[in-house]
């Protein structure tokens, strides 16, 4: 295994890995929907990444991280990546208002609870693994080179009860806030418990 940059030939099938692990598709049935957001959220998240580190075996993509650092500069946006978000943005805010706005809004509380009590050096935006080598250690790969990286300093990330969240509490993450919502998407009410985690590395 290896670390290096990204392949651009790669992107859809990190988006694929993320669309898997984050279960896109308890909330989200429709294909055409499903290809749009899985897209949207991989270049969202890129977008506002300070660093970026994936794990080859050759030339297969085993998984990906990407982070946000307080005080560094976002560096894989791009022009098209920035309007296509914009564009999903807007749609979003137009069509799914409320929906979106409560997802958001929980972890806009949690972090503001977080703030009070700890010093944040970043965030991890989007931790993915090939889901074809579930238990082969790729994802605790990825935070050992994060915790090498950046000893001493406190990581925060999202996630939800739909996600495999007991894996960030195996690797000594505490849970540091949880919010229950309900979306309703596609005509049906999911509820969703939203997650907070946090570890010094």
């Amino acid at each position: 295994m290896e670390w290096k940059a990204l392949e651009k030939k790669d992107f859809s099938l990190a988006q694929d890995y993320g669309a898997e692990g984050m279960n896109f598709r308890r909330y989200i049935e429709n294909p055409l929907a499903l290809y749009f957001y899985k897209k949207y959220f991989f270049f969202k998240m890129r977008n506002e990444a300070t660093e970026e580190m994936a794990l080859y075996e050759g030339e297969e993509l085993l998984g990906l991280l990407f982070l946000h650092r307080e005080g560094e500069n976002q560096k894989f946006g791009s022009f098209g990546s920035e309007i296509f978000v914009s564009l999903m943005d807007w749609f979003q805010r137009t069509f799914f208002r409320e929906e979106i706005g409560s997802y958001g809004r929980a972890n806009e509380k949690m972090l503001e609870s977080l703030k009070g009590r700890t010093t944040l050096y970043g965030e991890v935006l989007l931790l993915v693994a090939n889901p074809k080598k579930r238990r082969s250690g790729i994802g605790s790969a990825l935070l050992r080179e994060l915790e090498k990286k950046y000893p001493g300093e406190f990581f925060y990330l999202f996630t939800d009860d739909g996600c495999d969240y007991p894996f960030y509490e195996k690797k000594g993450f505490s849970l540091e806030g949880k919010e229950q919502i309900e979306m309703e998407l596609e005509g049906k009410k999911v509820p969703v418990m939203c997650l907070m985690y946090g570890k010094e590395m």
